[in-house]
């Protein structure tokens, strides 16, 4: 098994085929998987990777949101945060050839906004070197 190498890169920074894990400094500990930035601007980065037990092809995908909050809801914050789309039923098409780049001006625009329900706190971020 290789080594992977990892960055030190601030969110901002981040590109689009970057590959990345989410750590918690505090304990050291860090997810074993990794997802692919799909589409990233001054505010949100989107990420997907492949679904766990799962058939090949079945995705799924986070979006951090860089701008820190300022309260905790849900247990969650304050700090940076990352979620799905606060969808009911169907979630969100990743189907389409630009389903990132969509989203991303739909998170915008006011068409979709971040669940509440499922915040996670971003303690850190590890970039794997490519």
């Amino acid at each position: 098994m290789t080594d992977h190498i990892i960055l030190s890169k601030p969110l901002y920074d981040l590109e689009v085929g970057d590959q990345i894990r989410f750590t918690d400094p505090e304990s050291e500990t860090h997810s074993s998987r990794w997802w692919r930035v799909a589409a990233t601007d001054h505010r949100y980065v989107i990420a997907w990777r492949q679904v766990p037990f799962q058939p090949q092809g079945t995705h799924e995908y986070t979006v951090i949101d860089q701008i820190e909050r300022d309260h905790a809801y849900n247990d969650v914050g304050p700090g940076v945060v990352r979620s799905s789309l606060n969808t009911l039923g169907g979630g969100y098409d990743m189907s389409q050839p630009d389903w990132a780049g969509t989203m991303l001006s739909e998170l915008h625009d006011g068409t979709w906004e971040l669940s509440n329900r499922r915040l996670v706190q971003v303690h850190g971020v590890e970039v794997k070197a490519s």
